[in-house]
């Protein structure tokens, strides 16, 4: 028997905006910009983890309601801080998101 994972939304207590990222280009210029897709809770958690060069970095975990419009090019932001997604596993049937990310260092 298949155990069904149900969505705890009790546990969705950080308030997180997720962002679309457009590049367009205007007269041989890239300019970037970015358009709220969504406003929502999530569950976050932090890992770290190195790689097979021993560099340790940080991998943040965003586990949000089912939202189809999310992909790689989308930006998160929590805490005013900015996340590049990573990693997308979709929970269940169109239950839930996990999101793999790490943050955006400030240029």
């Amino acid at each position: 028997m298949k155990k069904t994972i149900k969505m705890d939304a009790a546990r969705l207590n950080e308030k997180i905006t997720i962002k679309t990222v457009t590049n367009t280009n205007s007269f041989g210029d890239l300019i970037s910009s970015e358009s709220v897709l969504t406003e929502t809770m999530a569950t976050v958690t932090h890992n770290t983890t190195a790689n097979d060069d021993g560099v340790i970095y940080d991998i943040v975990n965003f586990y949000i309601r089912y939202f189809p419009s999310i992909s790689y090019t989308c930006l998160i932001y929590y805490d005013n801080e900015a996340y590049r997604i990573v990693g997308i596993k979709k929970v269940g049937r169109n239950e839930a998101l996990s999101l793999d990310t790490i943050r955006i260092e400030h240029q």
